[in-house]
């Protein structure tokens, strides 16, 4: 009996010590919010890593937007060795787990991310719902220059910004898992939300800007289209101050020098501005990137962007403008949605695809520039059929810019087409990244338009 007390009284004790060990404390931990990758010298990659400052995104008088992030720079042979070398810059481990975006410079696509998608989805830290966006330009310069609006969280700035595909039918949700996956399969092709840079004279956004010097001053707006010269003094002023942030380390893998920064926004605002004009103040989402396999092969703009979310069922509302079906010098707006998926079959003739598609949507007429009465069954047929017509031009140049452009398969119809095989045997013996380029399609949109919402102006 003794035994088995002294047996129970060790076991209780080791429970209570076990799980101490290798535990992080929150505050000893760097977030990561967003990475930018971009090409580096020779085989290297300049990663930039943008980390949140906790102290100034919450509490009394704090600044937020910019000013709680800060940004950790080098250049190395692989993510890997990144993450290493950023430890050895700051007071905190850096962590993934929180990271929200995922930002590629367009030159490093082009050449191909084949490496680095294999280092993200084997790192257990990052999450597989981490977006990607394909900069054109230089992803740390985004990271640098991207100025928050109507948001003091970085963080949430990314998460409403990239959720924007519920409200609008120019953006849409692109995942680093499902990019992985499609990077792999022969029967689709990936695809990522391409953004631009937003320089200072052509922004019209308004952007508060808090005092340098007294960060509980009210926000004092600045037009970024207008050159401020008395904020360009006092940023100089800050110069001397910034000269330190750089320094050249040894790479520990090899011999070669790896350039190594780290710099606060809150610092950025301080240096010289004589070229503000050319600065980026905010980068908008300008299209989609287009890959064959990991490699970016063509861009869409975003008068196709609705197309390609018509064909993957995902789009959730849209305004669309339409020549008004008399006076072509007005415009009639209509909201359009998408309650189902797209019906999509497709079938192979001589190596040819031929591919049919059914589209059904829901429309509401908004307004209209003109006095027609669009309650009549005779104008309402005429719009319907003017709102198909363009419906069918977009999505005609959208699927000839994938299929003979890029000759890539962005929404995987080839999927389909797996369906219609009894075998695998059947289907390898048909190879989908050859044929489809050749493919036919043919759309067909069918409307419900509903134009009792908007009163009519037709006099009784």
């Amino acid at each position: 009996m003794k035994k088995l007390k002294l047996i129970i009284l060790f076991s209780t004790l080791i429970l209570t010590l076990t799980g101490c060990f290798s535990k992080s404390e929150i505050e000893d931990l760097a977030y990561v919010i967003a990475i930018g990758i971009d090409k580096g010298s020779e085989d290297n990659i300049l990663v930039s890593y943008q980390l949140a400052v906790p102290i100034k995104i919450a509490g009394e008088g704090s600044e937020g937007g910019k000013g709680s992030t800060t940004i950790v720079s080098l250049e190395t042979d692989s993510l890997y060795n990144s993450i290493s070398r950023a430890n050895t810059m700051i007071s905190k481990e850096i962590t993934l787990s929180h990271n929200k975006l995922i930002v590629i410079s367009e030159k490093l696509a082009q050449d191909g991310i084949h490496d680095l998608l294999n280092a993200l989805v084997t790192n257990r830290e990052v999450r597989p719902k981490t977006s990607i966006i394909v900069y054109k330009g230089q992803a740390k310069e985004m990271l640098e220059n991207l100025e928050p609006v109507l948001e003091k969280n970085p963080a949430r700035y990314y998460d409403l910004l990239l959720d924007a595909n519920q409200y609008t039918g120019y953006a849409l949700d692109n995942y680093l898992f499902n990019f992985y996956i499609s990077s792999k399969d022969t029967l689709a092709s990936p695809y990522a939300l391409i953004a631009e840079p937003v320089r200072e004279s052509e922004s019209s956004i308004e952007i508060p800007s808090r005092s340098k010097y007294n960060p509980d001053s009210e926000p004092e707006f600045i037009n970024s289209g207008e050159n401020v010269e008395k904020n360009s003094d006092s940023k100089k002023s800050g110069d001397s101050s910034n000269q330190n942030n750089q320094a050249d380390v040894k790479n520990s893998t090899g011999g070669s020098q790896n350039k190594q920064t780290t710099s606060t926004s809150q610092e950025k605002n301080n240096e010289s501005t004589n070229d503000s004009k050319d600065t980026p103040k905010t980068a908008n989402l300008a299209g989609i990137a287009i890959f064959k396999n990991d490699r970016l092969v063509g861009e869409i703009k975003n008068e196709q962007i609705i197309s390609h979310l018509l064909l993957l069922g995902e789009l959730k509302k849209v305004n669309i403008d339409i020549e008004d079906i008399e006076d072509k010098s007005k415009t009639t707006v209509v909201k359009a949605r998408q309650r189902e998926m797209p019906q999509i079959k497709v079938e192979i003739k001589n190596n040819i695809p031929k591919i049919n598609i059914l589209i059904r949507l829901e429309c509401d007429l908004i307004t209209s520039g003109s006095e027609i009465d669009y309650t009549d069954k005779e104008n309402k047929d005429k719009l319907s059929t003017s709102i198909k017509e363009k419906l069918n031009r977009d999505m005609h140049v959208y699927l000839s810019k994938i299929a003979q452009d890029f000759k890539a398969d962005a929404i995987g119809f080839g999927k389909y087409y797996r369906k219609e095989v009894l075998t695998l045997k059947e289907l390898n013996n048909i190879k989908w990244e050859e044929v489809f380029p050749n493919s036919e399609f043919n759309v067909e949109f069918q409307l419900h338009l509903d134009t009792t919402q908007m009163v009519s102006n037709k006099v009784s």
